[in-house]
């Protein structure tokens, strides 16, 4: 087993990372998360399709979690409340959602000033972002946050909308399934990537798909006020049957 060290070595001088293709998607905490693609990665043929196919042609709904503020608070939808692909609502926030995590891409996230509509830099590396003049220190200028990027299997909710079962088009021993892409920043990294990464380094060592989560929402208070967290609850293994299903998933994930 690959040996994991905690210590933080000295960056070494690199060039500035290539630029990549990026877009900026409302993230839960409404602010703009840049996804930076990673180099074209070729997927499986799929039936019908034909030409060069990657994953920059692949776009999963994403996982929003309502705010106070935001254009989905704007909408009327209530805070706390999990949505996909901002018209389905998969979970009060209460009641938990049944989710598998078949991916977790971590990055560093320049943190604009509130109100900034720039396209934050994003790169992979601690040493990127010390060679392009960044810092990975809160309150210093041109501070860039953790991120993480979880790539989900969600069971479809007992109450969701009939309209929205479309979107829950796998299925496996009786239950459907959509994938979704999550993106949490901040304290929702705290919450949620960092107790996911975690667990990938112990429980979950033969793969994230091997376990499954009851995803919830929890309001939480700092400085500035209040806002919602996401906080998942590990529900126990799958069996070799159905991590077998959700790991035959991870090549549709970006």
């Amino acid at each position: 087993m690959a040996t994991v060290s905690f210590k933080q070595a000295a960056p070494e001088a690199v060039s500035p990372a290539p630029a990549t293709e990026s877009k900026i998607v409302p993230a839960g905490d409404n602010h703009p998360v840049a996804i930076t693609k990673s180099e074209a990665m070729p997927v499986p043929a799929a039936r019908g399709i034909t030409g060069e196919i990657t994953m920059r042609d692949i776009q999963l709904p994403r996982v929003n979690l309502v705010q106070k503020i935001g254009d989905l608070a704007d909408a009327g939808l209530t805070p706390g409340v999990f949505m996909l692909h901002k018209e389905a609502m998969l979970s009060d926030g209460k009641t938990p959602l049944g989710i598998t995590v078949l991916r977790l891409h971590k990055q560093y996230r320049q943190k604009l000033e509130q109100g900034d509509q720039s396209m934050p830099q994003v790169y992979d590396k601690q040493e990127q972002v010390i060679a392009n003049g960044g810092s990975l220190k809160w309150g210093e200028p041109n501070y860039f946050q953790e991120i993480a990027h979880l790539s989900l299997a969600i069971e479809k909710p007992a109450n969701l909308k009939e309209e929205h079962a479309a979107f829950f088009y796998r299925e496996h021993e009786g239950k459907q399934y959509t994938l979704a892409v999550y993106t949490v920043a901040s304290s929702a990294f705290t919450s949620l990537g960092k107790k996911i990464i975690t667990a990938g380094y112990n429980q979950l060592s033969n793969g994230l798909w091997t376990g499954k989560w009851q995803l919830t929402s929890s309001l939480t208070k700092g400085p500035k006020g209040t806002w919602f967290i996401p906080e998942a609850k590990f529900d126990g293994l799958h069996s070799k049957e159905d991590a077998a299903f959700f790991e035959s998933m991870v090549a549709n994930t970006q």
